[in-house]
């Protein structure tokens, strides 16, 4: 009963090129990306060992990453490395109301370095003339304790999670001119954060065709800044208060399922959530957020953010048919976002209230013996109530289309997407600029070969399309015209 699974990836990439420019604004066809290389390998090993009531499991995960160009940022990685252990045990003892009892530690690593060695300082607007080479490292552990008690008619879940993570980054400033002293910033100084979270889930059949489900969550937290430095900066930054802050904060939700049919059925929800400010958003110091091209600086005393969302959702499956809706809307209370201070510096707060409306739809539906049709499509409104603008970084409305057929030994698709252009964006909070709408086409195929072996090949945008993603750094293009083939084989 014991087994051993493992696998190993490499991947080493060039420079990016672009799709055909030519159809978007008339200039030469597709255009290379330089320093957008790298290079990256990961393995992964478990161990396990079943027997009728017990399962251990150890694993490790770890990826090296080095080279890695980043031409939407202000410095490149010269190196990335991440490593995560866990042990896991479950029991599933033979009793009528105790089904399952889940215990897992897990530790983690991330260490990345990066510089600008290979940039030209001169010329970029924002910290001109200055080399930044930073180095970061976070470090974190945890517990994951669960239990399932259930019978028939209803299940009582309960979850302890609990963890620590603690973080640290610096960074050196170093001008190309001689008479510039160099200058040394603390970006995250050493913030430690324990965590803990107990979480009750409850699902009970109220009829035949009723079921109602509810969940309350506690989640309390303690943070601080060890790195003298850091504290000092916070104290320059914020006055006299102590940067060590605690959190203590419940989670409600109520979920209500009606089965009309066994083959539809209407889902209620209602929640009131709370998320607790990040150690960045807590901590961070002059911290260059490229999604917008602001310094950010954290602020220790940020309150927690909550929100109330209300959802109805509708599904409908039968004899290969899917039909699904879903609708919801959320208000947040207390949003933490950045506010700016003054040229290209933000700080993080509270503001009063922003809003997310949305709606999704998805289906399928064969058109004959292994051939389907399916798509879905999604759009979400969001508005910042504090400054009566549109919530930034919101995508647009977006839609998929795609063919599949499959046979014994070959399985294709043909796969469309639809985005429309994003122009509700924000101007006061952030420097958010307008995206043209864009339509892509993917194929792929995949061949099962002899004994273990399948072939997989695909072509991502097929049509050499020049686009790029309302959510992509600094406008940077997404690939053009892309060839991918695998072989896959197990043994």
């Amino acid at each position: 009963d014991f087994a051993l699974r493992s696998s190993i990836s490499f991947r080493r990439a060039g420079d990016l090129t672009t799709g055909d420019r030519s159809r978007a604004s008339g200039s030469p066809a597709p255009v290379l990306i330089p320093n957008s290389q790298f290079a990256k390998y990961n393995y992964k090993v478990d161990v396990t060992r079943r027997g009728r009531h017990h399962h251990f499991e150890l694993g490790l995960l770890a990826d090296e990453a080095w080279d890695i160009g980043y031409p939407a940022l202000l410095m490149d990685a010269r190196r990335a490395s991440s490593h995560l252990a866990h042990v896991e045990h479950i029991w599933a003892p033979d009793q009528p109301l105790l089904s399952s009892v889940r215990t897992k530690l897990y530790l983690s690593d991330v260490d990345h370095w990066m510089d600008d060695e290979d940039r030209d300082v001169t010329q970029r607007r924002v910290m001109r003339d200055m080399h930044m080479p930073m180095e970061g490292h976070a470090r974190t552990w945890g517990l994951l304790q669960s239990a399932q008690l259930g019978s028939q008619r209803q299940t009582l879940r309960f979850v302890l999670d609990a963890y620590q993570v603690q973080a640290f980054a610096d960074m050196e400033m170093i001008s190309v001119r001689p008479d510039v002293t160099p200058m040394y910033l603390v970006n995250i100084g050493d913030a430690r954060r324990r965590h803990l979270a107990i979480t009750a889930d409850y699902q009970r059949w109220l009829t035949p065709r009723l079921q109602a489900r509810a969940n309350a969550r506690v989640d309390a937290a303690d943070q601080d800044l060890h790195d003298t430095i850091g504290r000092q900066q916070m104290k320059a930054t914020w006055g006299a208060q102590d940067p060590a802050h605690r959190f203590a904060t419940p989670s409600l939700s109520l979920t209500l399922v009606y089965r009309r049919s066994p083959s539809s059925s209407w889902t209620f929800g209602l929640s009131r959530s709370a998320r607790l400010p990040t150690p960045l958003e807590s901590y961070g110091f002059f911290l260059f957020t490229p999604a917008d091209n602001y310094f950010y600086t954290g602020r220790p005393d940020l309150g927690v953010e909550r929100s109330r969302q209300l959802e109805l959702s509708w599904d409908y499956a039968h004899d290969g048919r899917r039909l699904t809706l879903r609708l919801y809307d959320n208000r947040i209370y207390d949003y933490i976002t950045g506010v700016v201070q003054e040229s290209i510096f933000k700080t993080y707060e509270n503001i009063d209230a922003a809003r997310l409306w949305g709606i999704e739809v998805g289906f399928a539906t064969p058109l004959a013996a292994g051939l389907i049709i399916h798509g879905d499509a999604s759009y979400t409104y969001g508005r910042n109530e504090s400054f009566d603008e549109p919530l930034p970084f919101v995508p647009p409305l977006e839609a998929r289309v795609g063919i599949t057929h499959e046979s014994p030994r070959v399985l294709w698709g043909v796969n469309s997407r639809w985005v429309t252009r994003q122009d509700r964006v924000a101007d006061q909070t952030t420097l958010e600029d307008e995206t043209p709408a864009f339509s892509l086409v993917d194929v792929r195929a995949e061949i099962r070969l002899w004994g273990h072996y399948r072939l997989d090949v695909g072509i991502d945008n097929l049509f050499d399309r020049y686009y790029w993603e309302h959510l992509s750094v600094g406008n940077f293009p997404s690939p053009g015209r892309n060839l991918r083939v695998g072989l896959e084989f197990g043994f």
